[in-house]
């Protein structure tokens, strides 16, 4: 990696860490219900079956 492929990279880094919404464009995306996650009943099912 050359420095200026260090520099462009660093550039996007803060880029991205300044950003504090998706770009223009960016589709949305879906809701994921947390129950997913807390929820005995998805657990036992995943378990089950993955």
């Amino acid at each position: 990696m050359n420095e200026q492929e260090i520099r462009t990279l660093r550039q996007l880094m803060e880029y991205e860490v300044g950003r504090n919404s998706p770009p223009d464009g960016f589709p949305d995306l879906p809701d994921i219900p947390g129950g997913r996650y807390t929820d005995q009943r998805f657990y036992d099912l995943e378990q089950a079956h993955i």
